[in-house]
């Protein structure tokens, strides 16, 4: 019965294939670059979180026609497709991959992509589509030159014609992938390679010719201690077959020794008890006892490791494959003599024997248990008429109990009733009390409701009037800031005025035409200044008329990098146009991704505008203190994250003390000196941000400085 092949085995082969190469596929990564096209299929074709990605490699590779990216991605896409059992989207894929590496001329990923496609049909139990597909596969290496690619293909081919039972091609193939090996495949390659020719000899009952091929495959297998313990345990069955069991023992106590596996474990029990037969049939006592206790010890170990060993389903399984397939070797050649035979009946009249006395003993141990099972059931039965009187007495004893509790629930529901009685009294009295008092002090609470209402309306115009004041201020320093910005065009426009009537009077004086050429061009320069410094007024007085008009309610889209360096620029200004002494460093760290937000501009400018000027504010104080080595700096940036736009502001003022941070957001609270702040920049600033649904966070290290964040929620 053909023996199907999980998915971890394809990604094996599919690795074991390509690692050997002698001329590796390479293909491109966006993450890592350039790679093999084994580590694609040991780092990429196992994680199906790179679906995605190979899928939109694969579209945009078939867009641009780079049919060798195309051909890679479409071997990812094909083993993911497998890993979840879609079998024919798999093979569309690979087929895929074919075309790709056919246009992009690589005959050794044809190669690759045909032999996935086999794979896929040899799972799928389609054992003559595979054969078909493997056969491409190593014409296309063998055109290709890879002949160890080659080689491993035809083992591979040869599996399949083994679970065909047509041993005759299966030992063809193989002949012809020896001729091809190369002497300098990888040493681990060999010893598969012969192993496997060996195996299939063994399969044709050609045991004793495996042996030459079996004692190579050992010498290469030094530094492979599994591959070594597999090749013992072959070695042993061809000696095992033969009837020496002398030497198949030895093979398979080196076996074990060098990996540790139950099917040889059960070869090695199986063998002492053919050497205890022996020596039975031969009258050698000595051997007889020798190989008993051996074969007790040995079936007591397999019974103990079956017992405590915990197998997953995948491991399970392959153990269970590896049985079979030892028993499948376990074929005795056709070449025995008729001694050979004569002892080996005589060999399984003893197993029979065995066999006989085991299932004895298990009888005698089954009635054993089912004795213990009657004196349990009646012992059980004893105990269920002891809880059914239990039952009983405990029913007696509830209806008397009902009886009784009846009489106390009526007892109980005299007294409840008392009880309320009292408390409703009781409530009555308090509640008429409690209305005479409200009566008698509702004048004097109408009294102080008058006088908290006349309070309420007295700080609510103080806080109206302050608040005007604050608007007042922030009002004067951002005329001062654009007062300035102002100047300076304006004063440009002046010099190169008075500097043309100049030229113009030298234009009028000379009569050298070389010199009349140059005061031309220097009136014409100057006439292009005079524009466009003219322009730059024009537009500050636009964003003016343009900012005076927007409708306070109304959000509209904002450039928050354009208006938040229109301020920061604006403040800075304002501030030096009352202290031409002040000197500050302004940084700046934009992000160019940064979103447009729907805001209210003329609101948030406010909040920018006062955030501004207390950072200004707090590194000239602290410019004041004459701190040597200090540079004022005041820096702005914007930041995307996920959901979240920051803008940040930051100085290297004094900062808030520890014990002042709590109250830095309630109204009329300042840190200024009297007359220079109201206390309520930074209180109404947080309620602006908190209307646009954002967030306003301060951090602040006394002596070192302070940073304001806004916070907003992208889309």
């Amino acid at each position: 019965m053909a023996k199907k092949i999980p998915l971890l085995a394809i990604l094996i082969v599919i690795t074991f294939l390509t690692s050997f190469a002698e001329k590796p596929i390479t293909v491109f990564n966006e993450k890592t670059g350039a790679m093999s096209l084994d580590e694609l299929t040991h780092n990429v074709i196992i994680n199906s979180q790179n679906e995605k990605t190979a899928t939109n490699n694969f579209n945009l590779a078939l867009a641009k026609q780079d049919w060798s990216t195309y051909a890679h991605q479409a071997l990812v896409l094909a083993s993911l497709n497998y890993r979840f059992n879609q079998s024919p989207v798999a093979i569309d894929f690979f087929r895929n991959a074919v075309m790709g590496f056919s246009k992009s001329n690589s005959k050794e990923g044809q190669a690759l992509a045909y032999c996935g496609i086999a794979l896929v049909f040899q799972h799928n139990n389609d054992l003559d589509s595979a054969i078909e597909n493997y056969k491409k596969s190593i014409n296309l290496n063998h055109a290709a030159n890879n002949f160890v690619g080659e080689t491993k293909v035809r083992v591979m081919l040869s599996k399949v014609l083994e679970e065909k039972d047509d041993h005759t091609s299966a030992l063809q193939n193989f002949k012809e992938a020896l001729d091809i090996l190369p002497r300098s495949a990888d040493s681990s390659l060999q010893a598969y390679f012969y192993n496997s020719y060996a195996e299939e000899m063994i399969h044709s009952g050609k045991g004793s010719d495996a042996i030459p091929y079996l004692d190579k495959a050992l010498l290469f297998s030094a530094q492979d201690k599994n591959q070594k313990a597999i090749i013992l345990r072959n070695i042993g069955i061809v000696n095992f077959n033969k009837g020496d069991y002398t030497n198949a023992s030895t093979c398979f106590e080196k076996s074990l020794d060098a990996n540790f596996r139950l099917p040889a474990l059960r070869l090695l029990r199986d063998t002492y008890l053919k050497q205890y037969a022996s020596g039975k049939i031969s009258g050698d006592s000595k051997k007889e006892n020798l190989f008993s206790e051996k074969y007790k010890t040995l079936k007591d170990s397999v019974e103990t490791v079956l017992n405590s060993r915990m197998l997953s389903p995948d491991s399970f399984l392959l153990e269970l494959k590896e049985k079979v397939y030892v028993n499948k070797l376990l074929t005795r050649t056709k070449s025995m003599s008729n001694e050979t035979n004569r002892n080996s009946l005589e060999f399984n009249q003893r197993l029979t024997e065995a066999e006989l006395e085991r299932l004895k003993a298990e009888e005698a141990l089954d009635q054993f248990h089912e004795e213990r099972l009657s004196e349990q059931s009646a012992s059980q039965e004893q105990e269920e008429r002891l809880k059914e009187l239990e039952q009983e007495k405990a029913t007696q004893q509830l209806a008397l109990s009902k009886t009784e509790l009846a009489r106390e629930k009526q007892q109980r529901l005299i007294v409840i009733l008392f009880s309320g009685v009292l408390l409703v009294t009781t409530i009555l009295v308090f509640l008429y009390n409690r209305y005479r008092l409200k009566k008698k002090s509702h004048h004097e609470i109408d009294n102080a409701y008058g006088e908290l209402k006349y309070a309420h309306r007295k700080l609510k115009e103080t806080q109206d009037q302050l608040i005007r004041s604050e608007k007042m201020a922030s009002l004067g320093q951002m005329t001062a800031g654009i007062a300035h910005e102002i100047q300076n065009p304006l004063n440009f426009v002046l010099n190169f005025a008075e500097g043309s009537t100049e030229l113009l009077k030298e234009l009028r004086e000379t009569k050298d035409e070389d010199d009349r050429q140059e005061i031309t061009e220097s009136l014409e320069m100057n006439l292009k200044k005079i524009s466009e410094h003219s322009k730059r007024a024009d537009a500050i007085v636009k964003n003016m008329l343009q900012h005076s008009r927007l409708n306070k309610s109304e959000r509209s889209p904002t450039d928050l990098n354009k208006l938040a360096e229109e301020y920061f620029q604006l403040a800075y200004h304002g501030l030096r146009a009352k202290d031409l002494s002040f000197q500050c460093n302004l940084e700046r760290e934009l992000d160019p991704n940064f979103p447009t937000l729907n805001l209210i501009q003329q609101d948030i400018s406010r909040v920018l505008l006062n955030l501004f000027n207390n950072a200004f504010y707090a590194v000239n104080q602290k410019s004041l203190k004459n701190n040597p080595g200090f540079v004022p700096t005041v820096k702005l940036a914007t930041q995307v994250y996920g959901n979240f736009a920051f803008l940040t502001i930051s100085d290297n003022g004094d900062g808030v003390p520890k014990e002042l941070k709590e109250k830095i957001f309630e109204p009329f609270f300042t840190t200024k000196p009297t007359g220079q702040g109201t206390g309520l920049g930074l209180s109404l600033s947080f309620e602006i941000i908190k209307a646009h649904g954002a967030r306003m966070e301060m951090e602040s290290e006394e002596g070192i400085g302070t940073t304001f964040k806004l916070i907003f929620t992208v889309g």
